[in-house]
């Protein structure tokens, strides 16, 4: 299928709640069929959304994404413009105006059949001698518009719990290696972090002592990463009364306890960072611990998020990263060679995690590489759902 000749672009001006001025050039090609549309803003306002429904809507996405034209001219594909395009920053409602106005003022003959609609808005720099004209989402422009967030945590205050083994004791290495000052709380001692402090995340008093200490030898607190935690396996007719409180206590209620203890130190330093490790287990079930585990888990990914929405207007962003299979003295406690060998055949990646590998998500949403995520929950389990 060969379109025609484009028609004369038809021009439409528009105004932002703040006051920007948009003017948005639809350009209409004429097909026998199906007629398609590109929409360009040109005013620097970083806003990118499209989306198309109808038949063979998933190959008419392909341009709305920016594509070429003529691979969704090529594919011979129908579709109807989808109308909540966001164009402006300051108001949904001003979206759903400006979006109006756009679909009234198009040409008829746009707006017949089938129509697909995108729009592209330009870089927050003016283009360059070398590339004129290039947008934020034009192919011609690969570039990004900023330069990446430092992933740098020196001369910050980093507490891990549980940081004597396994995941922790990676996180520490990594956070000192990106220059944090890091505090291990543990029941068992470690030489890995800048100072030790023995705690039971199940003692109230203890933690609260802990992060005193803390503040008194390093400095106020930047970054908490909740990492102390019990997997007792068996089945859930084996569960007690103990195991279950006890692992609760532990897994789900240390969090809430190192989190109130840290927040007044969170607070005071503007940029704090929570991070708590879940688990596939909390996420979907779990593969070699019992439900104990999995129900904390789970309390804790819920935790995370109704945090992050408390503490976000005081800059405390609260996240949590959740290991699949990881190669750790509780996996190799618990797991039998042929059942670990068994798991791992399971796992897309063909292989349990190694410690670091989830560490480094963790020390990833402790800098400000990171300073725009909060409430998320990252899956670092090597494809295993």
């Amino acid at each position: 299928m060969v379109p025609e000749a484009p028609s004369s672009p038809v021009c439409i001006e528009s105004r932002c709640q703040c006051g920007l001025r948009i003017t948005i050039r639809v350009l209409t090609i004429p097909m026998s069929n199906d007629s398609i549309s590109q929409t360009r803003i040109s005013t620097p306002i970083p806003i990118f959304s499209a989306r198309v429904t109808g038949a063979r809507s998933r190959r008419l996405n392909r341009f709305a994404s920016s594509r070429s034209r003529e691979e969704a001219i090529a594919s011979g594909g129908s579709a109807i413009a989808h109308r909540s395009l966001a164009v402006d920053p300051c108001s949904a409602d001003s979206n759903r105006s400006t979006t109006s106005r756009i679909w009234k003022s198009m040409p008829h003959d746009a707006r017949q059949g089938a129509t697909a609609v995108s729009i592209v808005t330009p870089e927050d720099h003016p283009p360059s001698a070398a590339n004129p004209g290039a947008t934020m989402f034009d192919e011609r422009s690969s570039a990004p518009t900023h330069p990446p967030a430092t992933w740098s945590l020196a001369g910050r205050t980093m507490v891990v719990t549980g940081g004597s083994r396994g995941i922790g004791e990676a996180v520490v290495r990594l956070a000192r290696e990106a220059g944090a000052r890091v505090a291990v709380l543990d029941l068992t001692p470690s030489s890995a972090g800048d100072c030790f402090v023995e705690c039971d995340v199940t003692d109230t008093e203890a933690v609260n002592a802990a992060f005193n200490e803390v503040r008194r030898t390093l400095g106020p607190v930047d970054s908490l990463v909740n990492n102390a935690g019990i997997a007792p396996p068996g089945r859930f007719e084996q569960l007690t009364d103990a195991s279950w409180e006890a692992t609760l206590a532990v897994d789900l209620t240390g969090v809430f306890r190192c989190v109130r203890s840290a927040l007044p130190q969170l607070r005071e330093r503007g940029r704090g960072s929570v991070i708590n490790v879940g688990s596939i287990a909390g996420r979907h079930r779990s593969f070699t611990a019992s439900a104990a585990y999995a129900a904390a888990k789970g309390g804790v990914i819920a935790l995370t998020r109704q945090l992050a929405h408390e503490f976000a207007a005081e800059g405390v962003r609260v996240n949590c990263v959740c290991p699949g299979l990881v190669a750790t003295d509780i996996i190799r406690r618990n797991v039998t060679e042929e059942q670990r060998a068994q798991l791992a055949a399971a796992i897309p990646l063909r292989r349990l995690a190694r410690p670091d590998e989830v560490a480094t998500t963790i020390c990833f949403l402790a800098t400000d590489a990171a300073s725009y995520v909060t409430g998320a929950v990252l899956d670092v389990n090597g494809g295993l759902y």
